[in-house]
């Protein structure tokens, strides 16, 4: 079960591109009968929420719902795996920089109280930080509109000063031991909260992901709700908290998996990850690539390995076979589809197939053992040796004088 907690000026269906379960709440303050608590402090207001975490595995929280969010999971973690922050901040570290905000957010507030909500909405819209939003089509920038000014302006004023960062207890430090992944979602051009990111990253001890969302700003729900699909996909899909490598542990495994001669087995690729890491119980592994993310379950102990492949068309779980041919550039397949390939793979390799061969036969392309025998993949599946590239390759040219 998976719970969503809006942003400022937000409402629950900030979320309808994104949720595909569990419930999306209004955030306190919010709504046409807010919940209010005169006189209480932020950390007063998360113990009232702590029924949200109960039975639920991932909270996904944007801007100041993604605070609330870290804050709830820290004080009443509960059975939760991971906590998803678009566009969040674990606080304000320095005490004088803290009263400076608590101070401009209440003087945000009055104004709120003075002027009006359709005035203060306007100004807030004009902020630097939702500039890439002014790109948007028209009907979303007046869904988002209708949202921000259907609150009630006390309400609101109350929970601007009661939930500002600067009355947020700074958890910087609770990172490094928290008992689930945190996964913090940035736009690429929202450097504010990708430094941000990258230094949760940096003092998660291995607790925390970054996913950088290319094109967009601070309100990747708005502007790319998929990529925040996809993110808690991830986070839903882990078995158990996923750990992100070290960069120079990434970096080791990276070197082993594009190698120059490209000819590793699957054992190869178990070894490899293995050495990154200590035998020891199952854990979930998060590696960012370049173009893609990779989240690996890896049970060191029975050497098994599954893993989600992150693309821009969604999440799907694969076995180590399938994950090494897309980190390898090997091809897995049918037959006939590894047979139309051949140009592009080592000469030196090995079609395998499952017997009886035909054209929709399961077949991959890899080396052999160092033995000549079938590699771990192709026994996975069952495949024997069909043929070598090299000899498929010269029976399908053409011979000297012919057509073709």
């Amino acid at each position: 079960m998976i719970g969503w907690l809006h942003g400022f000026l937000g409402a629950p269906s900030q979320w309808e591109r994104v949720r595909s379960e569990g419930d999306a709440w209004w955030m306190p303050g919010h709504g046409p009968e807010p919940w209010v608590r005169p006189g209480a402090g932020f950390d007063e207001v998360i113990d009232a929420l702590a029924p949200w975490t109960t039975g639920r595995r991932v909270l996904v929280g944007y801007s100041l719902g993604a605070r609330l969010a870290l804050s709830l999971a820290l004080r009443h973690p509960g059975e939760l795996r991971a906590v998803v922050l678009v566009g969040g901040t674990p606080g304000i570290e320095d005490a004088s920089e803290r009263a400076a905000r608590a101070a401009a957010d209440d003087a945000l507030a009055e104004s709120i109280v003075r002027g009006g909500l359709e005035a203060f909405v306007a100004r807030w819209e004009a902020l630097p930080l939702f500039a890439t939003q002014r790109e948007l089509a028209p009907e979303a920038l007046a869904a988002q509109r209708s949202w921000r000014t259907g609150h009630r302006p006390e309400a609101i004023a109350w929970a601007l000063s009661t939930l500002s960062t600067g009355r947020m207890p700074p958890l910087w430090e609770a990172l490094a031991t928290a008992p689930f992944t945190v996964h913090a979602v940035t736009g690429e051009r929202d450097e504010k909260f990708t430094r941000i990111a990258e230094e949760m990253v940096r003092r998660g001890e291995g607790r925390v992901v970054h996913h950088r969302v290319e094109g967009v700003g601070h309100n990747v729900v708005l502007e790319d709700p998929a990529a925040v699909a996809r993110v808690v996909g991830v986070a839903g899909w882990a078995g158990g908290p996923i750990r992100s490598p070290r960069r120079d542990e990434q970096e080791y495994l990276l070197r082993k998996l594009v190698s120059a001669d490209q000819a590793w087995e699957r054992s190869e690729i178990l070894k490899a990850i293995k050495g990154c890491f200590s035998n020891g119980p199952r854990r979930v592994y998060h590696f960012d690539f370049n173009l893609f993310d990779v989240t690996l379950d890896v049970d060191a102990g029975a050497a098994v390995i599954e893993g989600i492949f992150v693309s821009p068309d969604g999440a799907l779980r694969m076995s180590v076979m399938e994950l090494a041919s897309i980190l390898l550039g090997r091809r897995v397949g049918r037959l006939e589809e590894v047979m139309a390939t051949l140009a592009e793979c080592d000469r030196a390799a090995v079609i395998y197939a499952v017997e009886p061969w035909t054209p929709g036969s399961p077949a991959l392309i890899a080396r052999a053992s160092i033995d000549g025998s079938e590699p771990d993949e192709a026994r996975a599946i069952g495949a024997s040796r069909f043929m070598g590239v090299a000899e498929a390759m010269g029976r399908a040219a053409p011979q000297d004088g012919s057509s073709g």
